[in-house]
C-alpha cells in the first residue's frame, strides 16, 4: 500500500474507529472494569458489508479481558501487567499503587493505541528496538509523540493528520490526574466532529 492510500484509509477510518473505542472504554469504566491491556492486538474489528452500503463498515471492539480487574474489588492479584509499549509511564512505577493498572491507565493505552494506528506501529520502536531498558525509560519519559518523530515516516503521516494527533493528546497527559476520562474523552471526540 503506498503511503498515500495508506493515508486516505487512515482519513476514512480514524474517526469511526477511534468512536468505537472510547465508547468501549467509556462502557467498560462505568461498569467498574478496567481492561488493563488495551494494545492493537486485543482490538477485533468487525468488518460488514452490505449491497445497500457504498462501503463497508468497520467496527472496532476489545477483546482479552485476560487482565482485566473490577476496580473496586480488593483483588490482591491485580498487578502491573499488560504490554510494555502500551502500559501508561505510572505504571513502570515501583509503588503498587502507580504501578496497578486503572481507569487513567486504560486511557493511556488507548491513546497509544490510536496513535499507533497513525504511526504505523510502536511509537518507541524507532528509539528503542529491542532494547527494554531504554523501553522502559521511553515511556516513564510520558512523550510517545517526541519518540514517534524519530522516525522519519512516523513524523511525515503525524503531521499529515493533525486532528488525530490532537484526538490521541487527549489520553496522553504524562500526569494521570490530568489525563482525560473515558467520558471526557468521547465529550471532546463528539465536540471535534471529526468525520463522526
Amino acid at each position: 500500500m503506498t503511503e498515500v492510500a495508506r493515508h486516505l484509509e487512515l482519513v476514512n477510518l480514524f474517526a469511526g474507529l477511534a468512536d468505537d473505542l472510547i465508547s468501549g472504554l467509556e462502557f467498560m469504566h462505568a461498569a467498574g472494569v478496567v481492561h488493563a491491556d488495551i494494545k492493537p492486538a486485543n482490538v477485533l474489528l468487525d468488518i460488514s458489508e452490505h449491497y445497500s452500503l457504498p462501503r463497508p463498515v468497520v467496527r472496532a471492539r476489545y477483546i482479552d479481558f485476560s487482565a482485566s480487574s473490577r476496580l473496586e474489588s480488593d483483588d490482591s492479584t491485580a498487578n502491573a501487567g499488560g504490554t510494555w509499549d502500551y502500559m501508561a509511564p505510572e505504571q513502570m512505577r515501583t509503588q503498587k499503587e502507580l504501578s496497578t493498572p486503572s481507569f487513567a491507565s486504560d486511557v493511556w493505552s488507548l491513546g497509544i493505541t490510536l496513535l499507533s494506528l497513525i504511526v504505523g506501529g510502536s511509537p518507541y520502536a524507532a528509539a528503542c528496538g529491542d532494547n527494554l531498558f531504554m523501553l522502559r525509560e521511553a515511556i516513564k519519559s510520558g512523550d510517545p509523540f517526541g519518540f514517534a518523530r524519530m522516525s522519519p515516516p512516523a513524523a511525515k503521516r503525524m503531521a499529515a493528520c493533525q486532528d488525530f494527533i490532537d484526538c490521541c493528546r487527549q489520553g496522553l497527559k504524562k500526569d494521570r490526574e490530568r489525563r482525560v476520562s473515558a467520558d471526557v474523552w468521547k465529550g471532546w471526540l463528539v465536540s471535534q466532529e471529526l468525520g463522526l
